[in-house]
């Protein structure tokens, strides 16, 4: 199943935090599988729950469960607590185990604590719209307490059954309300929330986990029991957005056939405000169907399902965020984000949403990057041949395509376009991407970022005003009808950082000739190195020597000649 890692982020707009945060664990060598054997493992809890944390409240290391109990398999646990979680939710605090077999994740405890309100992201409202489908759900008893439980069939074919309910508390109250209701605005407020949520390879795992966890707040209070509302007669299933429509598929369990969404848009980025439209639809009675609702260029849409009038289920859809990330010598002024209504899409293409544009200055980066899909999950574009967009930077710009399997950010592969300071549409072949830690080419199999860094490569400030527009994956040969192809000469360099005091670099040369290397220490404008190369025709190698001297810092290397600039 799905490790608890990514910390649960499955609804509701966290806006620029989430890109902010992939964009942070791209360029920190954090993406690629789980390295189990580098986390920690949970103390194992014993005897009655009495270890309490600030202000007398349990602590949710002591809830969840830190090994499975009463099955066959030895399963070994470990903790995924993901840190930042609070500093971007209403979550207090955080924590998460996943239990393993062969370094695979069979089962997840995921629990945060908030206060007067519940957690704003839980697996069932969202994870429909990022590819899985909501299989089954129906009421159990836990404990002697009735709660919802629900399977999801995921993206890559496994099923995860799953739990979710909540724990409050209040000062001065001899017990604990436990809820477990399908929508989040059906749970009751109260002073101090344990939100709970479980996933697991089998039912009767998530039981246990939810049985042991209400165990342990037993064993501290008693447990009072608030009934939730009846499950849901008419749901959505899974939905998938096909460019500007999103496309639903609806299970409805009764004889009423019509009912209406009510959506609320929040258009781009930018928007301060969220508008509201109702769309009226037709279900068959008793049995499964498939709506289409119009959605443009839209970047995030909260739909509630409403049948006589009342609200039956709801699903949140986030397109990837557009953001930004600087070097140490750089300050924007502006960043905007628009939509494009005017904008046509062919059968061929994925869609890289909405419109750009920054101001700024920089004696080194900025870049500015698109999730492809809200959460940063991964997309598959192995199937498309080249990267479209339409620009006017007048400078360089480095394109990576961020993998989710790539750990190390210095392997991800990576392309320079030279751009002109007119607006012109270039075409990128997806061949032209490579990268500094493999001969491969490049399976974009799993992309979770696109990413546009605009490079001074002087060392000295530059003034940014760039606009990205029409930014797509296309099925289309680069060079294939009026589009423009400028794939930059570019210089391949490695290791990146620096170790010792010498790197190498190559690079291709059209023809014999005599080159200057420069590298310039970017927060000066300072050339920490002058030296002149006899480049041959094909491919060239060199090594450069920093001197043992050089200050640990950021540089740029250029290499000219005679026409040339690299």
């Amino acid at each position: 199943v799905n490790g608890g890692g990514s910390g649960g982020l499955e609804s509701k707009s966290l806006g620029d935090a989430v890109a902010k945060r992939m964009y942070n664990k791209a360029v920190n060598n954090q993406l690629g599988a789980v390295d189990y054997g580098k986390l920690p493992s949970p103390q194992v809890q014993t005897g009655n729950i009495r270890t309490f944390g600030s202000g007398g409240l349990l602590k949710l290391s002591d809830i969840l469960p830190a090994q499975l109990t009463n099955n066959s398999l030895h399963y070994t646990s470990y903790i995924t607590t993901p840190t930042d979680i609070p500093s971007i939710t209403n979550a207090t605090d955080v924590y998460s185990i996943d239990y393993t077999l062969n370094n695979e994740a069979k089962a997840v405890s995921f629990a945060t604590l908030t206060s007067g309100g519940v957690y704003d992201h839980t697996k069932a409202i969202c994870d429909r719209l990022k590819g899985s489908v909501l299989t089954d759900m129906q009421n159990i008893m836990v404990n002697g307490m009735k709660m919802i439980s629900y399977t999801l069939k995921t993206p890559q074919g496994n099923t995860e059954y799953a739990m979710s309910f909540v724990v409050g508390a209040k000062n001065g109250r001899n017990s604990y309300v436990v809820q477990s209701t399908w929508l989040n605005e059906d749970y009751t407020s109260d002073e101090t929330m344990y939100n709970i949520q479980l996933w697991a390879i089998s039912a009767d795992i998530v039981a246990n986990m939810a049985s042991q966890i209400l165990s342990r707040f037993g064993s501290d209070k008693p447990l009072q029991l608030q009934p939730g509302k009846a499950l849901p007669q008419t749901y959505i299933t899974a939905g998938n957005r096909d460019k500007t429509q999103l496309n639903l598929s609806v299970n409805n369990k009764q004889t009423v056939t019509s009912g209406y969404f009510i959506i609320q848009d929040r258009l781009n980025e930018n928007a301060a405000t969220v508008t509201s439209r109702t769309v009226p639809f037709t279900v068959t009675a008793n049995g499964l169907s498939n709506i289409s609702v119009p959605m443009g260029d839209t970047y995030e849409s909260t739909i509630s399902l409403y049948i006589n009038n009342q609200l039956q289920d709801e699903v949140f859809m986030a397109d990837g965020s557009w953001s930004y990330g600087t070097g140490p010598n750089t300050t924007v002024y502006n960043f905007n984000v628009t939509n494009d209504a005017s904008r046509t899409y062919t059968s061929d293409e994925y869609p890289v949403f909405r419109n750009v544009q920054l101001l700024g200055n920089t004696a080194d980066f900025i870049s500015v990057f698109k999730l492809l899909k809200g959460g940063g999950s991964p997309v598959d574009l192995s199937g498309y041949k080249s990267l479209k967009f339409t620009s006017n930077a007048g400078m360089n710009i480095r394109i990576t395509l961020v993998k989710n399997s790539i750990a190390n950010w210095s392997d991800q592969y990576t392309t320079v376009v030279t751009v002109d300071k007119g607006t012109k549409e270039y075409t990128v072949p997806i061949s032209a991407f490579q990268s500094s830690g493999s001969s491969d080419k490049l399976n974009a199999n799993d992309v979770t970022t696109v990413m546009f860094a605009m490079e001074s490569g002087t060392g000295r400030s530059t003034a940014v005003n760039a606009v990205l527009q029409s930014v797509s994956f296309t099925k289309q040969d680069a060079g294939g009808g009026s589009s423009s192809s400028s794939v930059a000469k570019e210089i391949r360099l490695y290791p990146n950082p620096i170790v010792g005091s010498s790197f190498s670099c190559t690079f291709r040369s059209d023809k014999d000739m005599l080159l200057n290397v420069r590298v310039l220490e970017v927060s000066t404008g300072k050339v920490a190195v002058t030296q002149q190369v006899k480049a041959i025709v094909g491919d060239n190698k060199i090594t450069v020597d920093m001197g043992k001297t050089t200050s640990a810092g950021v540089y740029v290397l250029s290499i000219d000649g005679d026409g040339v600039q690299y």
